[in-house]
């Protein structure tokens, strides 16, 4: 099953975890810190999210695959953007086309 990714149903879970799949490593839990509102233009529509990694933890720029409880599985592009104290900051953006 496809997930629909929608602005609303990520901000019913801000501040729960998402589990970060890694070969052969043991996955990093990632907290969901923000939703961002949703942002129209004439033809897009988009969100953020901003994860937030376990303190000292460093990830690079990249699609990760995901998991959380209540959304399911998921693959991720997942751009550092900054630190929050120890934490590292990753956004994940998504673009709706509109016609």
């Amino acid at each position: 099953m496809t997930m629909q990714f929608e602005r609303d149903k990520f901000a019913e879970f801000i501040g729960t975890n998402f589990t970060l799949q890694l070969p052969d490593l043991e996955g990093i839990t990632l907290e969901l810190a923000e939703v961002s509102e949703i942002r129209e233009r004439p033809h897009q529509r988009s969100f953020s999210l901003i994860l937030l990694t376990p303190e000292g933890s460093a990830l690079e720029q990249g699609l990760y695959e995901v998991v959380h409880e209540g959304l399911g599985p998921m693959a991720l592009f997942l751009v550092p953007v900054g630190m929050k104290g120890n934490r590292l900051m990753l956004e994940a953006l998504f673009n709706f086309l509109k016609e």
